[in-house]
């Protein structure tokens, strides 16, 4: 859905994209398309990044040129880095007029930072003045409950998400919250959910075969472990729980591969290496 601020964004995006392209064009007498692509992509990460006053710069970039120049360009710069700061100040001011939205990003902030009854308070008054989205409110603030070890109120939270707007993530979250208190059954169904909802998912097929792995399902962990890896190879705990199955199937020599894999990808402080690796020595017989 495009909203004004959206509008008002990428208006102030292409009158700066413009103007800075045309002075360096007319600056290396070159065509100021040379320049657009890269002028755009700064202009992106100022906007991607949450940081208007980023803008700025251009502002300063164009009170300076036209200090210290006298070619006709510095002016142009002047305006579009203005109007780029200008309107996405008012973007974020016309977005940040309804209550909830503010109450959710100050949730999100508490949440980050680990204040979590402050992230309560905030989701909780974002849903009382009526979110706009409170499918992603109920999410968020389940994800604090489930923080605090408070999964009763997780799982009613996780369900008011999933009645609202279902997704894969909403699935996820409350299979998370399923496998930490134990009900195993229910985690795989959720992560099986979230799999379906979006089949490229690969940390859905890692949890499930987690929760396979819990009840001694250790074929089908493995094959979600597999799956999971050809996702995303980057899965190095899939790895490791590979190893786990293939130990408790009594194939030794498949685990001690797995144990390596994990071995070669895994970063120093990681919690299970110390293990992977006394796991191999005994599994070779050293």
């Amino acid at each position: 859905m495009i909203t004004i601020f959206d509008v008002l964004l990428l208006t102030g995006l292409a009158v700066f994209v413009f103007a800075v392209s045309g002075w360096l064009g007319h600056l290396v007498g070159v065509s100021p398309s040379v320049f657009a692509l890269p002028v755009t992509v700064l202009g992106l990460r100022c906007v991607i990044g949450g940081r208007w006053w980023t803008a700025a710069v251009g502002f300063a970039v164009g009170v300076a040129l036209a200090v210290f120049t006298t070619n006709p360009w510095p002016l142009p710069v002047l305006a579009g880095g203005g109007a780029f700061f200008l309107l996405r100040w008012l973007g974020v001011w016309l977005w940040n007029r309804h209550p909830s939205r503010r109450y959710k990003l100050l949730g999100d902030a508490r949440l980050a930072e680990g204040q979590y009854d402050a992230a309560l308070e905030a989701y909780t008054q974002a849903l009382a003045v009526g979110a706009e989205d409170p499918a992603a409110v109920h999410l968020a603030r389940g994800l604090v409950f489930a923080q605090q070890k408070d999964y009763a109120r997780a799982f009613a939270d996780y369900d008011q998400a999933l009645a609202l707007h279902p997704d894969h993530i909403g699935y996820f979250r409350r299979g998370r919250a399923g496998y930490d208190v134990g009900e195993y059954d229910r985690a795989v169904g959720d992560f099986s959910q979230a799999v379906t909802c979006s089949p490229k998912y690969a940390e859905g097929y890692l949890h499930r075969g987690l929760a396979y792995e819990a009840q001694g399902l250790y074929r089908e962990a493995l094959a979600d472990y597999g799956q999971a890896l050809t996702l995303a190879r980057y899965l190095i705990q899939a790895h490791y729980h590979e190893a786990v199955a293939h130990e408790h199937l009594g194939e030794p020599e498949l685990a001690v591969a797995a144990y390596e894999r994990y071995i070669k990808m895994a970063w120093r402080g990681d919690p299970d290496l110390p293990q992977a690796r006394e796991r191999v020595k005994q599994l070779r017989g050293q």
